[in-house]
């Protein structure tokens, strides 16, 4: 008898970018009830199970929305949120980055979760009749935080605070978090930050255009 795999997924964390210091727990920390990701079935480098969308139910855990996987003892799986009717065609884990596109409005909780690419990849493990899929997912875009700090002592009161990052020929806004930072999920490689704000009824502007920041994937740019 061939039953379907069981479903087990974790999160990992975001690793400091200097390798040093705390990693990030990043937004995508747990799912939530209606959550959906994708899972791809390969074998000898060809697809053999396509796009196939997976809904997250607090009591039942994963359960397919449509048809269900199989288990194949020599396939290769890739799993990754948040699913995407586009993610066809798709034969690695670098051809999910590719495909993948930020928001370029991050500004709201909700766009900014769904830029936190998280992808695994690997085989099943046990037998036919009784196997599972261990899911560690990985963040694949680099998360970057900016604290603007304004005086010596950040004691200069300041309003009307905008903050965007741009790499690859995207300007993404970013979200305000709760400890007066600002975030931003984007792709990897070079990145300018940009921001603005008012003070006494002045308007001011900084940018690192002389000094690009290189992010990495995976990684936190503080």
């Amino acid at each position: 008898e061939v039953n379907p795999p069981l479903i087990i997924t974790s999160i990992g964390a975001f690793g400091p970018a200097d390798g040093s210091g705390e990693p990030g727990q990043g937004i995508v920390t747990k799912f939530d009830p209606g959550d959906k990701i994708g899972i791809l079935t390969l074998l000898g480098g060809g697809l053999l199970q396509g796009n196939t969308p997976f809904l997250y139910k607090e009591a039942a855990g994963w359960v397919p929305e449509d048809e269900n996987i199989e288990y194949w003892a020599d396939a290769t799986y890739i799993a990754y949120f948040p699913y995407s009717e586009d993610m066809t065609g798709v034969l690695d884990v670098a051809d999910i980055e590719k495909m993948f596109s930020p928001a370029a409005d991050q500004s709201t909780p909700e766009n900014f979760r769904a830029s936190d690419l998280i992808v695994w990849s690997g085989q099943a493990s046990g037998s036919a009749s009784k196997s599972q899929l261990n899911i560690g997912f990985s963040h694949k875009m680099a998360l970057i935080l900016v604290w603007p700090i304004i005086g010596e002592d950040n004691d200069i009161e300041i309003s009307d605070v905008n903050v965007t990052v741009s790499s690859g020929g995207v300007s993404y806004k970013a979200l305000e978090g709760n400890d007066g930072f600002w975030c931003a999920l984007v792709k990897p490689g070079e990145a300018i930050v940009n921001v603005s704000y008012s003070s006494s009824g002045e308007d001011y502007a900084w940018d690192n255009e002389d000094e690009p920041l290189t992010l990495v994937g995976g990684n936190i740019q503080r």
